[in-house]
């Protein structure tokens, strides 16, 4: 019985535990928007009033907004507000949020008076003998908006017209201010009202006056007013964002104004004159692409901003590079609109990183990467890999926009005349160089305006985080001849597409122990059992090597793409191929599947994880394929146990479906969603009616 009593005592404990987390949470969701504290009273609120008037305005005669204060506290004095507080509260908190806007003198003491013409004795002829003519319009303009109707079964069409007609009916734009600070406190203090009205009132602030704020520029306003209309339309995810978000406004505004502190110092260190600030994404913000993007929380990687102003594109990129000394970018996530800008000529750079204090998120392909690195180096390796980096550079059209046009007929290796974008890719390599990449090869490839750019073998990191640098500086550098460089696996029919062979060894105490100079084939046990591990799993990861509907356009027989799943010492047929080297410790495995769209990140990932299994479990691989594969009759692959690849990327996902392993890789996260956009990308794909299929058969049936 002692037993169960310390139970049911420990049970309460845990009740009571978790019934403080959940109000410790609603508080910080309330601190979360600027509220004024509930029953302060109204000559504490004028002081702090009269406090922010001076601050802007040190020299202003305040005589008219202390007789206002006077006289409307005289016209309010009977009435209470739901909250059973002094109906004068209302008006000065009002007037603060004016104040607050550093808004005239003029506007503050209609602020004070707004609703007693509406709610009191007072007539509009008694404020202009009062206050002026000025004040009265202003007061009479307040009066005028509050008696439009709102219809919660008209939404869009009747606050759209709403909207216009606040801003035809004000003949002075401070009369629209008003009614938003107006609605703005009245948001503050909507716990008091009934549910329904709460709903009522929250949908008529996010259809009408929070979009009002936002044509004006007050974001100030606008912003609090749309978090606020969330917490009670929505108050489930608006709590459960403040909740994941983890953070109050106070900390996440302090976070990010030790940022823009940190940059404007490293912008200075670097000679980069720069205008630099900082904002928090507020709650409906985030929860808004949330919706938009078919995203979790976990997906928003963007709570937190600051910009960099500077004065010559020059720069610019000079800042980007800075920003990306002093935080990890995260890959994919960045954005060129100097190279490519926007339709309305906007140009910028944008990118996404993780902050100082922030920890290795599950969906980020670098920490992927990472974590199948450190599994190598327990087991005493070292992964490096060397990439082919194919590529097409075509030419533009006369608005700039990419074409899939090329004047050349150049071949494999061909030079000028023949190669029209030798100068350019001379360019690229030359600020690659100058950027600290050691060129290896550069040339001409086999079909018209293809391209290729090798770099220097290195670890596995290092190498990938080259890909991401390589695959932006081409495309930037391209933009300058006047053309457009892709990495689309297969931008043209009847032609080979782009690759991205990926060279790898292994390395264990300095030595490459792929190389074992007594076997025939000059490989090692290790390099055996690495071929058997991917050749295992190559199904499952080449949903992640071939990402897109294209790349299975490339995976075709004719074009040197392996189709097979095979090795080889001798050709170029075959899935892996182990390329001659001039000494031992050049000896590596050349997975030729990859495709340039693919995330280097993933695929090294997959690639490292896959041969590593292969060596712990000592797969075997299949006996070397040293014949031409694509000249064997189909019976004659099949005698020889040959295998292909997914023929598309349905196919792909399939196999990535069934390969836990590969999966395991990836981590649930990552996994998940890849397969479910891949899913959508290919469902999207079947959809669409092809150029293809109107000529083959609109004519014929």
């Amino acid at each position: 019985m002692a037993e169960t009593k310390n139970t049911e005592k420990q049970n309460i404990e845990i009740q009571k535990e978790e019934e403080k987390e959940k109000m410790e949470s609603v508080r910080k969701a309330d601190a979360a928007v600027k509220s004024m504290h509930d029953f302060t009273s109204p000559e504490v609120l004028y002081q702090e009033l009269i406090k922010s008037v001076k601050k802007y305005h040190p020299s202003t005669d305040i005589s008219m907004i202390e007789k206002a204060y006077k006289v409307a506290s005289e016209a309010h004095k009977d009435q209470k507000r739901k909250s059973g507080e002094p109906y004068i509260i209302h008006p000065l908190c009002v007037a603060i949020i004016l104040a607050d806007l550093e808004l005239d003198k003029e506007t503050i003491v209609a602020g004070l008076l707004h609703d007693a013409v509406e709610d009191t004795w007072m007539t509009y002829e008694e404020v202009e003998k009062e206050f002026g003519s000025e004040v009265a319009l202003l007061v009479d303009g307040v009066t005028k908006l509050g008696q439009l109707s709102y219809s919660k079964d008209k939404v869009e069409v009747q606050a759209e017209n709403l909207r216009k007609m606040f801003l035809a009916m004000a003949k002075d734009i401070r009369v629209i201010l008003i009614k938003l600070a107006d609605r703005l406190h009245n948001m503050r203090t909507l716990q008091y009202m009934r549910p329904e009205k709460q709903q009522e009132k929250a949908r008529e602030t996010m259809d009408i006056y929070a979009p009002i704020a936002m044509r004006l520029g007050i974001s100030k306003i606008k912003v609090e007013l749309d978090d606020l209309s969330l917490k009670y339309l929505k108050p489930d995810v608006y709590y459960d964002l403040v909740e994941k978000v983890a953070l109050r406004k106070s900390a996440r505004e302090a976070f990010v104004n030790s940022i823009v502190k940190q940059v404007k110092q490293h912008m200075e260190d670097a000679n980069i004159k720069a205008q630099v600030d900082g904002r928090v994404k507020h709650f409906f913000s985030i929860y808004k692409k949330m919706v938009n993007q078919d995203k979790t929380i976990d997906q928003i990687y963007d709570l937190f901003a600051v910009r960099i102003i500077v004065d010559t594109v020059k720069d610019c990129y000079a800042a980007l590079g800075v920003i990306h000394e002093m935080y990890k970018p995260i890959p994919g996530r960045f954005k060129d609109y100097i190279a490519m800008p926007k339709a309305n000529m906007y140009q910028s750079l944008h990118t996404t990183l993780i902050g100082p204090n922030g920890q290795p998120f599950e969906g980020d392909p670098r920490y992927v990467l990472k974590r199948a690195v450190q599994q190598a180096e327990d087991m005493g390796y070292t992964f490096e890999v060397g990439p082919e980096c194919e590529f097409f550079l075509f030419n533009t059209d006369e608005n700039t926009m990419p074409t899939t046009n090329t004047h050349e007929q150049a071949g494999y290796f061909d030079i000028g005349p023949l190669d029209f974008g030798e100068n350019a890719r001379r360019d690229i390599v030359m600020n690659l160089e100058d950027m600290g990449f050691v060129i290896e090869a550069s040339h001409h490839e086999m079909a018209p305006a293809q391209h290729e750019i090798d770099f220097r073998y290195d670890e596995a990191l290092n190498t990938a985080d080259n890909i991401m640098t390589f695959k932006m500086a081409v495309r930037t550098i391209a933009r300058r001849h006047g053309l457009h460089a892709t990495f689309m696996p297969k931008p043209k029919f009847g032609v080979n597409g782009s690759g991205m062979h990926i060279n790898m060894s292994l390395q264990k105490d300095g030595k490459n122990i792929f190389q074992d100079a007594s076997d025939p084939n000059g490989l090692s046990e290790e390099a055996y059992y690495f071929i058997g591990g991917i050749m295992r799993h190559i199904k499952g990861m080449a949903a992640i090597t071939n990402p897109l509907v294209n790349s299975y356009k490339r995976l075709v027989p004719g074009f040197e793409a392996p189709v097979y799943i095979a090795w080889s010492t001798t050709n170029r047929s075959p899935l892996i191929r182990i390329p001659a080297a001039a000494d031992g410790e050049g000896t590596r495995i050349e997975l030729r599947s990859p495709d340039s769209a693919a995330n280097p990140y993933l695929t090294l990932a997959v690639c490292l994880s896959a041969g590593l299994e292969g060596i712990r479990e000592k797969i075997e691989p299949p006996q070397s394929i040293n014949a031409n594969i694509f000249a064997l009759s189909e019976k004659e692959r099949e005698e020889l146990h040959i295998d292909q690849l997914p023929g598309t990327l349905l196919e792909a996902v399939e196999e990535l479906e069934k390969d836990t392993f590969i999966q395991k890789v990836l981590g649930d996260h990552i996994a998940g969603k890849y397969i479910d956009a891949k899913r959508k990308e290919w469902h999207e794909y079947r959809s669409q009616v092809s150029e293809w299929e109107i000529q083959e058969y609109l004519y014929k049936y």
